[in-house]
């Protein structure tokens, strides 16, 4: 059996469909045998069409009553991949994200068995995220204290955990997740990785990774470079460049957002070919 699945949650519209085609495609960088386990919210996958790595489970989910983009119903998907988990490892990743370069044994050596996960690479802690997005004090407000406002800040698109060592943080998370959505509500600026921060300060056992396991793609958001044909990034505060593991952007933002402005067409170029744009 293969040691690590990768793991994808799914639903909504179409755009979220496409970019997981996408990100399927990309696993072909990947040389190991791996599983690949997807939960279809709308149940709009076929079955595995005869690959045996593939799983495909409908997983209907309350709709909730966000904006197009606040999805908290969707996004706690992934904190229930763990239930279904076969191999020893699985490594999360958002529907618009494509692998870069092959670095599963070095981040899974890398995580000591922890929960491994980037930091986000434009806020530091959860007290900086309430001074800078509106959020509803009223729902979170049980969940906080004076230590746990200083966790530092997640970017929950992709990280990786082990099997039957982690539970315990994805059960946290649904605890407060059921409780503050019971009703169907969304309030504001509760997203899932408000709600993870404040698991993994409670859990511990996790450990942050370099910003090139989940880079935007976008170097005015986060270091990149591209040197002897291949990309390295980090968080801005990390202090060594690494091999990019995966970009995270979106197949219809792409040249809509700031990804590719300022940098040489040569960049530009090698950019759109690792995330499949022209294609």
């Amino acid at each position: 059996m293969s040691k690590v699945t990768f793991g994808y949650i799914v639903g909504g519209t179409d755009k979220h469909y496409e970019n997981l085609l996408r990100s399927l495609r990309s696993l072909e960088r990947i040389k190991q045998d791996h599983e690949i386990l997807i939960l279809d919210a709308d149940g709009r996958l076929s079955d595995s069409d005869g690959q045996e790595n593939v799983r495909i489970i409908h997983y209907p989910v309350q709709k909730g009553k966000g904006d197009e983009w606040f999805k908290p119903h969707i996004w706690k998907m992934r904190y229930h991949l763990y239930e279904f988990l076969e191999t020893d490892y699985c490594i999360y990743m958002d529907t618009d994200t494509v692998i870069v370069n092959d670095r599963v044994d070095d981040l899974i050596e890398y995580s000591e068995d922890k929960f491994l996960i980037c930091a986000h690479w434009w806020l530091n802690d959860v007290k900086d995220y309430f001074d800078k997005v509106r959020v509803s004090a009223p729902a979170i407000k049980p969940y906080l204290d004076n230590n746990n406002a200083y966790q530092r800040y997640i970017a929950s698109g992709v990280f990786l955990f082990k099997k039957g060592v982690h539970d315990g943080i994805f059960k946290t998370f649904s605890e407060m997740f059921d409780a503050i959505f019971a009703d169907g509500q969304c309030p504001d600026g509760i997203t899932d990785e408000l709600l993870l921060a404040l698991s993994l300060y409670k859990e511990g056992n996790y450990k942050f990774a370099n910003g090139s396991m989940n880079h935007s793609s976008n170097h005015n958001q986060m270091p990149l470079k591209l040197e002897d044909g291949n990309f390295y990034g980090k968080n801005p505060d990390d202090a060594e460049f690494e091999k990019v593991f995966l970009f995270h952007n979106d197949i219809k933002e792409f040249y809509t957002s700031d990804i590719t402005a300022g940098l040489e067409p040569n960049v530009i170029k090698e950019l759109e070919k690792v995330c499949y744009i022209k294609e």
